[in-house]
């Protein structure tokens, strides 16, 4: 497989390396040297991992002879090489390997379908330590691979500034990095504890990216709470009375909505303005922020050159409350005065009528009073009616969200579906992984808590499925065995 390593290798170097200027002819022959080393590394783990699996030798041989072009096609896929070659563009240890990315990649291409006991999750987790164990990663090759990557973000940004003049992009995205791409574990843990101290956590690389399905589940609430909310003015009439058996075929029919990932639901042409649902803690502000951050970091098909603005609705109405501002633009202006980059909103005003943005309104269930709710809604459709360049989100909670207004102003819904069991298991390998940095035996026993919980406590396999009470259980994990039961649970928590 030596050939396929380094044609592998030289195409990535070649690829990422032609518009970086000043990399001298002695850097690229280490640099080579490197990528071979680290992409041997990844066909020893694979090797290692077929040898736990009581592989023989003439099963090992057969296995490399049936794959070898499978693999050959695999390491040149560009998004693959990115994703292996992250420890040489980490700047700290709070990474890992996207091994859902790597299986994705693998049939996306088409390829020989992968033995049934093959884990992807763990040869990623085994390159990750041979790589650092053989120190193939000088802070010189860092250094350049750095110094290209930041090159690559400049020219990102550059293609958002080329449209949209006047405005401070430098400043203010470090401002949405500095505020949004750690997770704040405070209110999640007591502070006898160490949990957060355990490092910044970035979102990036926790972030498992939900399934969802169109439209909203059909739910069934005892009459008193159905009062309550029509009083309250959080329904506009009461529901008309049916039978549970009614309500199962609902319920059937809505499951049989065929679920997507809640990116690729995102991302669709169609789909430019859209409301998305879910229980809370379900992920909805999370998922916002990372697309936040990611549409300000990353080079991206669907939304290259749009500008993305975030607008947290609670804190929108206290600044209208403080009498700071009066409507989005003008909430945008006093976030750019008060945080330091230039935003004239006369300016944006006409661009946003013809420039591409991405605009998120997070939390239309924060706003509590009724009438203040279908006040700040109007303001949502007028806006999408006034610049129908911009796509648009909108999130809030399932209950008390009517949304005829929004879907009458052609918002599609969708509703956030609980973690899947293989998408908490990668959630919990990541977390410990970041968690016991260096302490591999660590990180799998605290993992090996969560995998023994799911399977033995369906109420913790329940809860798991939400991913805020996920990160709670995996925090309590860390310090423990997890209890079966719910309420044992809420105790530790």
């Amino acid at each position: 497989l030596e050939p396929i390593v380094e044609n592998a290798a030289g195409a990535f170097l070649g690829n990422r390396f032609h518009e970086l200027n000043g990399i001298r002819k002695e850097q690229k022959k280490p640099a080579q040297e490197a990528i071979n080393s680290a992409f041997e590394e990844w066909i020893i783990a694979i090797l290692k991992n077929l040898q736990a699996q009581e592989y023989e030798e003439s099963d090992l041989r057969q296995f490399f002879d049936s794959y070898k072009k499978d693999i050959e096609k695999f390491l040149n896929d560009p998004e693959v090489a990115e994703e292996l070659l992250k420890p040489f563009f980490a700047t700290t240890t709070q990474y890992r390997i996207e091994s859902r990315l790597l299986v994705r990649r693998w049939k996306a291409m088409e390829l020989r379908a992968l033995p049934e006991e093959f884990n992807v999750a763990s040869v990623s987790s085994s390159y990750l330590r041979r790589v650092k164990k053989a120190g193939i990663v000088t802070p010189e090759l860092r250094e350049l691979f750095l110094a290209q990557l930041a090159q690559e973000q400049t020219h990102y940004l550059e293609s958002i500034r080329g449209v949209w003049p006047d405005f401070d992009l430098d400043n203010y995205a470090k401002r949405v990095r500095t505020r949004y791409q750690v997770l704040d574990l405070s209110a999640l843990t007591p502070p006898s504890r160490d949990d957060v101290d355990d490092g910044r956590i970035l979102l990036r690389d926790v972030f498992v990216p939900q399934m969802v399905r169109k439209s909203r589940p059909p739910r069934e609430l005892p009459k008193e709470i159905l009062s309550r909310l029509h009083e309250k003015g959080e329904l506009d009439e009461l529901p008309d009375e049916f039978g549970a058996d009614d309500f199962k075929q609902l319920q059937a029919r809505w499951t049989q909505i065929q679920p997507e990932s809640v990116l690729t639901a995102v991302a669709k042409p169609e789909n430019k303005r859209l409301i998305l649902l879910g229980d809370p803690g379900s992920g909805k502000s999370t998922l916002a922020r990372y697309l936040l951050l990611t549409v300000l970091a990353e080079t991206s098909e669907v939304f290259a050159g749009h500008l993305p603005f975030f607008v947290e609705l609670r804190h929108y109405m206290g600044e209208v409350a403080n009498k700071n501002c009066v409507g989005f633009l003008a909430y945008f202006h006093y976030l750019g005065k008060a945080q330091g980059y230039t935003l004239n909103h006369l300016e944006v005003k006409e661009q946003l009528k013809t420039l591409p943005s991405l605009i998120i309104f997070d939390g239309l269930d924060e706003i509590f009073d009724p009438g203040l709710r279908d006040q700040v809604t109007q303001e949502i459709i007028d806006f999408a009616g006034e610049y129908p360049q911009a796509r648009i989100l909108v999130t809030s909670r399932i209950i008390g969200y009517q949304g005829k207004a929004l879907q009458a102003a052609d918002f599609c819904e969708y509703t956030l579906q609980d973690l899947e069991p293989e998408q908490i298991k990668t959630f919990a390998r990541g977390w410990f992984n970041l968690v016991f940095r260096d302490k591999p035996e660590e990180a799998a026993s605290r993992y090996q808590r969560i995998e023994t919980a799911l399977q033995n406590s369906p109420a913790i396999r329940q809860l798991a499925g939400n991913p805020l009470l996920l990160t709670m259980i995996a925090i309590i994990a860390k310090h423990q065995e997890l209890p079966r039961e719910r309420a044992k649970l809420y105790e530790h928590a």
